[in-house]
C-alpha cells in the first residue's frame, strides 16, 4: 500500500465518521471491494501512526490552499451535522442554504 493509499483511506475514515480501525477495516473490502487489496496485510495501524507527520504535512498543504470562504462554509456544514448527528435530529433543510 503506498502513502497516498494510506492518506487516502485515512481522510475517507475521518469524513464516513467511522471511529474504530478494526471497523473501517471491515468496512473498506465490503464497500470497495478490490480496491486496496493489501489492506489487510499492510499493517495499516502501524503505518498509520507512523505516518502522522506525512499527514500533518498533507494537512497543512490542504489548509494553505484552502480559501477562507470554502473553510467557513465547510466549518458550517459540519457543525450543523454534528449537531444534528449528536441530538438525533433529521436533516430538515439542504445544507446548502449555509453556503451564502
Amino acid at each position: 500500500m503506498s502513502d497516498a493509499e494510506l492518506l487516502t483511506l485515512t481522510v475517507a475514515q475521518v469524513l464516513l465518521g467511522v471511529r474504530s480501525e478494526v471497523r473501517w477495516l471491515r468496512f473498506v473490502p465490503g464497500h470497495l471491494p478490490g480496491a486496496f487489496p493489501y489492506l489487510l496485510e499492510s499493517g495499516y495501524n502501524k503505518r498509520l501512526r507512523a505516518a502522522v507527520p506525512l499527514l500533518k504535512r498533507a494537512i497543512r498543504a490542504v489548509a494553505a490552499d484552502t480559501d477562507l470562504w470554502v473553510a467557513q462554509r465547510i466549518l458550517a456544514m459540519t457543525t450543523a451535522i454534528r449537531h444534528n448527528r449528536a441530538t438525533g435530529q433529521p436533516v430538515t433543510r439542504s445544507l446548502i442554504a449555509y453556503d451564502h
